[in-house]
């Protein structure tokens, strides 16, 4: 409605009451002119008295013109007041208008809203869905995953309730403002209380809002807490698996520190028998295997919070998700603890998030800890390792003393059968068997038997070797009882000096190998 109409009528208004004023003032005038004119009754006083009724005359018919004149403006302002009415009764018919409009605009947004609390109403379980998508069957193994459905629906239609409420009274307003015979106050009034009603609509449609973001974090807060007390489950299992396998490293060191000086080949024999035992038992049970256990765990965190747009990121600025085992790398043999920073920022401190901390920290101590046994199990391996080679070198050494005994006396035992064996070869040397002139002293047939005797005894001296080099024989059995007493000094050698281990060893196997040489000349 435009406000011209408004000024031309008070523009007009004006002009009616400055002409009404005008003959006003010309009356009281006139009023004033008649209230001094008296006529005298008296004949002397004729002439003057007709004077003053042609004034009065003047003065009537003035008056009688201001009266039409005020008639006039009597009938415009009767006019203008009709325009005003008019006016009037557009404006209110505008004000309703614009009062129900209003209501009208606040009904179309109650619908928009139905349908935006409807769909968040319907997206409970998707969100949940949404929540363990990424996971296996395993992964979530023991958790019900919709225990909480139940629940989560009942306050979600106590929500949507209340909202249908506000919704039903304030299409029932738009009903009210829209009859004939209601007045602007009326609609004006209904139009402030269905404000209020639309007030309340918005809140329980945020309120719809708000518990849905809460489902999302509850859910995310419960399957952080189970994969949290399913990495615990683990580290308890290690730490158990831990102080065994540490005091099995710890008494295979006890055991092989107490014989590291002893030269008795059975203990030794027996205490890397037992400790070769010990450490087969202990690697056999994969004490490291909890460290990748536990990893997957955390992966899974880290994967959870990925699909709701968060991200870990550890002190160095690592994403867990993505780079899990280079953040775990870099802080293995670091003695500060690592920090957790969620990217985007929580507003509050959040107990999950806690919770993700404190799961990650049992990560890096199950990895340190692995680590730490790992590097005891090298150190006791490479105990075993020597506990072996003393073995072997006391094993060698006891079997090379008792060879080099036993060589001596069989050197010594060839050596004096040698010298008796020169003695009678040498006396038997001196024997001769000359049949010469022997057929013209016996029978024909006694002489061929000695003949034939003679060349036996020169043919069995040749079979048997006995005609060999004496001087080189000597020559020879002495070099082999040189040998043996240089192996004998070599072997007291060996026990006076302190070599490594290696170099005894191969000492030792040189020695064996020679003296299986002699053993077999």
């Amino acid at each position: 409605i435009s406000v011209e109409p408004f000024e031309t009528k008070f523009l007009k208004i004006n002009d009616i009451r400055k002409k009404s004023d005008g003959c006003l003032k010309e009356t009281e005038n006139i009023e004033k002119q008649i209230s001094t004119l008296s006529i005298d009754s008296q004949e002397t006083k004729l002439k003057e008295n007709g004077d003053k009724l042609n004034t009065l005359e003047k003065l009537f018919e003035s008056l009688k013109n201001q009266k039409k004149n005020i008639e006039d403006q009597k009938k415009e302002l009767d006019e203008v007041n009709s325009k005003i009415e008019k006016i009037e009764s557009d404006v209110n018919q505008h004000k309703k208008n614009y009062e129900i409009g209003i209501v009208e605009k606040i009904n179309e947004i109650t619908k928009e809203n139905k349908n935006q609390i409807e769909s968040t109403k319907e997206l409970i379980k998707p969100t949940i869905e949404n929540l363990i998508s990424s996971f296996n069957t395993n992964d979530l193994e023991g958790i019900d995953t919709n225990e909480n459905l139940e629940k989560y629906n009942k306050e979600m239609n106590n929500i949507y309730e209340e909202y249908i409420k506000s919704y039903n009274l304030i299409t029932d307003y738009l009903e009210t403002v829209s009859k004939e015979s209601i007045t602007y106050n009326q609609i004006k009034n209904t139009r402030i209380t269905a404000q209020s009603e639309l007030l309340k609509n918005i809140e329980n449609v945020n309120k719809a809002k708000s518990y849905l973001d809460y489902i999302k974090g509850n859910e995310f807060d419960r399957i952080v807490t189970y994969f949290k007390n399913k990495l615990n489950t683990v580290n308890d299992k290690f730490k158990n698996e831990y102080l065994k396998v540490n005091e099995g490293f710890d008494n295979i060191s006890n055991s092989i520190n107490n014989v590291k000086n002893s030269t008795d080949e059975n203990s030794l024999l027996d205490i890397l028998n037992q400790t070769k035992e010990i450490y087969a038992n202990i690697v056999s049970k994969k004490y490291y295997s909890y460290k990748y256990e536990a990893e997957n765990i955390f992966k899974n965190i880290s994967k959870l919070a990925s699909s709701l747009n968060i991200q870990i990121q550890n002190s160095s600025g690592i994403d867990l998700h993505k780079n899990i085992n280079i953040a775990i790398l870099s802080y293995l043999d670091s003695q500060t603890e690592d920090m957790l920073t969620f990217i985007p920022s929580p507003q509050k401190t959040s107990e999950t998030y806690t919770k993700i901390s404190d799961s990650y920290n049992t990560l890096l101590d199950i990895f340190k800890k692995s680590q730490e046994l790992q590097k005891k199990e090298q150190r006791t391996l490479n105990l075993i390792l020597e506990n072996r080679r003393l073995y072997e070198k006391i094993q060698a050494t006891n079997e090379l003393k008792g060879t080099l005994s036993d060589l001596k006396y069989k050197k010594e035992k060839i050596l004096n059968e040698v010298k008796l064996l020169l003695h009678k070869s040498n006396e038997l040397n001196k024997l001769s068997c000359n049949s010469q002139n022997y057929d013209t002293i016996l029978e024909s047939s006694k002489y061929n038997q000695i003949k034939e005797k003679s060349n036996n005894y020169e043919q069995e001296k040749k079979k048997l070797g006995i005609d060999f080099d004496v001087i080189a024989m000597e020559k020879k059995i002495d070099n082999d009882i040189k040998v043996i007493e240089e192996l004998e000094n070599n072997y007291n050698s060996l026990e006076e000096n302190n070599y490594n281990s290696s170099e005894e060893n191969n000492n030792i196997l040189q020695s064996k190998k020679k003296l299986k040489e002699l053993t077999n000349a």
